[in-house]
């Protein structure tokens, strides 16, 4: 499952909706740097910083792994939040 950064209303669930997502970013965020990851059992999480379109871009995935040791849900927050709108839109 992947929870929108912009609102509850939109979840992805399952691996090919999730796959299609992240497939659609990283189409427009090629300059991807991963800053840190962080965490331990369960609960992961990674900083990431780009560009769209020459404008700055951060993003925090929390990670859930579960009990197979798989992630299980994502939840994304990115920042500066006309940065985010900008992403989802040109994902569609």
């Amino acid at each position: 499952m992947l929870r929108s950064p912009l609102t509850d209303a939109f979840v992805f669930i399952g691996r090919r909706e999730v796959a299609q997502v992240f497939a659609a970013a990283f189409d427009l965020l090629r300059d991807i740097e991963i800053v840190a990851v962080t965490g331990s059992g369960p609960d992961w999480v990674v900083h990431g910083a780009n560009t769209l379109r020459g404008r700055s871009l951060e993003e925090i995935q929390w990670l859930r792994l579960g009990d197979d040791g798989l992630i299980a849900e994502v939840t994304l927050f990115i920042r500066p939040a006309p940065a985010a709108i900008r992403l989802f839109a040109r994902i569609g």
